[in-house]
């Protein structure tokens, strides 16, 4: 369980009944042992102290409900005399996580899922980022894939990271906010330097065609099927626009001008030319 109010949580062992504090650095501290029977509660209202309660039998009477605390600031035990008071009931959340119960069918057998969504309130304003963009689902939410399986998982206190369970280990994922401008703003521009970059590797493979046969192709020709092999992944013409004419590389007057075709992007297009370097031009 993570503190509410310090970047420290605590691990708990049922079946062995034994705590460990995690501290800020991720380090486990010793082990402390629990009493039969103990369970977590809640956080007292510094955040510092894990309550904890447990039901005690004696020979003859009822049982009766007693507490105690995991100290995560000394990592000790502290008997308590009674229930320490709760935390104030938390306002509700925009942000929640959900596990989601998957079976997926191959032709080696059925293989079981459990995939952790982020889902957040559509009447919260405030957007969240960290992940691909949300899809709303039928519970009035939009949500956000944050990992295909996972064993448990927990969102952190005020919604600024998950952490969850897998495969035996501890993974966080963070939860950043920003205006939904600026999430558009970003993604424009990273969306224009992949343009960018597949430009570049068209170009690249236009001189190495050009290099070998002598000529530049033409716009009327197959394109994608002669540049095909020096691509390596035909999926980078997608949404390419080669217009060059076709003709001999000598016959080029300024090949850092001669534009060979383009891929539109957000704002503009990146321009690929001649001599294989990219430009993004605006509208």
């Amino acid at each position: 369980m993570i503190s509410p109010s310090r970047p420290v949580a605590v691990m708990w062992k049922l079946s062995g009944g034994t705590a460990w504090v995690i501290g800020p650095n991720g380090t486990p501290g010793p082990p402390l042992p629990l009493p039969r029977g103990s369970s977590p509660a809640y956080w007292t209202r510094n955040g510092e102290w894990l309550a904890c309660r447990m039901r005690v039998r004696e020979a003859g009477e009822a049982a009766r409900e007693t507490w105690l605390a995991v100290d995560t600031t000394n990592s000790r035990i502290i008997p308590l005399a009674e229930r320490p008071e709760p935390p104030p009931a938390p306002a509700p959340e925009a942000l929640r996580i959900r596990l989601g119960d998957l079976t997926v069918k191959d032709a080696g057998g059925d293989l079981h899922l459990r995939p952790l969504w982020l889902e957040k309130s559509l009447e919260d304003p405030a957007p969240t980022t960290g992940a691909p963009a949300p899809a709303s689902n039928a519970l009035g939410a939009r949500r956000v894939l944050l990992a295909k399986d996972c064993d448990s998982a927990q969102l952190a206190p005020g919604g600024g990271a998950v952490v969850y369970l897998n495969d035996g280990a501890a993974w966080v994922r963070p939860l950043i906010r920003a205006p939904k401008r600026a999430l558009e703003l970003a993604q424009q521009a990273a969306m224009r330097v992949l343009l960018m970059s597949n430009a570049r590797q068209v170009g690249l493979a236009v001189a190495m065609f050009t290099h070998d046969h002598e000529r530049i192709p033409g716009a009327e020709e197959p394109v994608s099927d002669l540049l095909g092999k020096y691509l390596g992944n035909e999926g980078l013409l997608a949404g390419f626009v080669y217009t060059y004419s076709g003709g001999l590389l000598k016959d080029v007057e300024d090949p850092r001008k001669a534009v060979l075709g383009y891929v539109p992007g957000p704002g503009g297009r990146a321009v690929v030319f001649v001599d294989g370097h990219a430009e993004w031009q605006k509208e």
